[in-house]
C-alpha cells in the first residue's frame, strides 16, 4: 500500500532476518526457548525429504538468521532437522525434546504424525 502511494523502496524484499523455530511452538511467539540453534549438527529436509541449502556453509552465529527464510519457502513451511544421538548434547536445546527412532523408516513414521499448530500466513 505505502509503495502505491509513492513511498520509496530500499533492500531486498526477498530477504528477511528471521529464524527457524520447532513448529511444536505456539501459533504467536513461543520465544526464544523454541528456536533452533542445531541445524550446522545434522541435515535440513522440508516435507519431501529434500535437502534445500547446505547446512553447514557457514557457522553460528553467523548464518542461523537465514533458516526462517529458508524454511518459510518450503512447501507448508516446514522442515526437519536430524541429526544422530552423537550431537544431541552440542546445541541449546529447544522447550521441546528431538523426536527419536531407532531407524530412518520409524523417524519419518513419527515426523509424518506431528500436528503441527502453525502453517504460515
Amino acid at each position: 500500500m505505502l509503495l502505491d502511494r509513492g513511498v520509496g523502496e530500499t533492500g531486498d524484499p526477498t530477504q528477511c532476518h528471521a529464524v527457524a523455530i520447532d513448529a511444536r511452538a505456539p501459533k504467536y511467539d513461543g520465544g526464544i526457548i523454541t528456536r533452533h540453534d542445531s541445524v550446522i549438527f545434522g541435515i535440513v529436509v522440508n516435507k519431501h525429504a529434500q535437502r534445500f541449502y547446505d547446512e553447514g556453509e557457514d557457522i553460528w552465529p553467523k548464518r542461523y538468521a537465514i533458516w526462517g527464510r529458508l524454511v518459510a519457502q518450503q512447501p507448508d513451511q516446514i522442515a526437519y532437522i536430524l541429526f544422530d544421538s552423537s550431537v544431541v548434547k552440542m546445541f541449546m536445546p529447544t522447550l521441546y525434546p528431538p523426536i527419536g527412532a531407532p531407524s530412518i523408516r520409524e523417524l519419518a513414521s513419527k515426523l509424518s504424525s506431528i500436528p503441527m499448530r502453525w502453517r504460515g500466513p
